[in-house]
């Protein structure tokens, strides 16, 4: 998923879950075009 959607479901900004995974709360994958893909459980980790 796009950061959007983990986003939307917790109630906070992209550039906070930006901010997580650079202190290695979160981890994300580079897709083909470039954009941040989390994994499914991201939004429960971040505390949705």
């Amino acid at each position: 998923m796009r950061i959007g959607e983990p986003a939307e479901a917790t109630g906070r900004a992209p550039r906070a879950l930006r901010h997580c995974e650079r202190q290695g709360l979160i981890t994300s994958v580079r897709a083909a075009d470039g954009c941040r893909a989390y994994a499914t459980g991201t939004d429960v980790r971040v505390g949705a």
